[in-house]
């Protein structure tokens, strides 16, 4: 949706309204909600797909496979028949593929078996490890704040609570996140 005011900046350029293309030119990259996969396209080709920047930095399609070993096995596969969570390893692979200075995480957990959610958190250090700065919306608090050191609450389009993620309580969290 347009946005009725404001401005959105990044490195000195307004990004409101620009082309994705241009957005991930200048270092932005994004796991959407739902993944959002090329349904025509291999495992290995919705990764490659995500270099065609060719930002420089650490991500590498061989790099990727070092991180998620599974899409490796399955490279050649329709990247929308894997399961939930294998799709969102490719999708985060595609987005690490444009060597981002921030990565934008969208329910990173949204239909995922919990199983599937544990492994992909604990392998979020090993993604963060490399210095890349990442905003993660998650409806699921106490994942999101195991892997951050700040966070915002928002409720009904305001901030409710913000700082960082060790300086309140599960209790204080939690009124900020329902209202109450």
């Amino acid at each position: 949706m347009p946005p009725k005011n404001g401005d959105i900046r990044f490195k000195g350029h307004s990004i409101l309204g620009a082309r994705p293309s241009r957005v991930t030119e200048l270092g932005i990259a994004m796991v959407p909600e739902g993944r959002r996969l090329f349904r025509s396209l291999t495992v290995e080709e919705n990764l490659v797909l995500g270099g065609y920047v060719k930002r420089p930095g650490p991500w590498t399609l061989a790099k990727v496979y070092e991180v998620f070993p599974v899409l490796k096995e399955r490279r050649h596969q329709p990247a929308t028949s894997l399961s939930g969570g294998q799709q969102q390893m490719v999708a985060i692979g595609r987005a690490l593929m444009s060597n981002p200075e921030v990565l934008l995480l969208d329910e990173l957990s949204l239909g995922l078996a919990p199983v599937v959610i544990k492994d992909i958190y604990a392998l979020l250090p090993k993604i963060l490890g490399e210095g890349l700065a990442t905003i993660l919306v998650e409806q699921d608090v106490t994942r999101a704040l195991s892997v951050s050191d700040h966070f915002a609450c928002m409720l009904e389009g305001k901030f409710s609570l913000k700082g960082r993620s060790d300086a309140f309580s599960h209790e204080e969290i939690s009124a900020a996140y329902f209202g109450t």
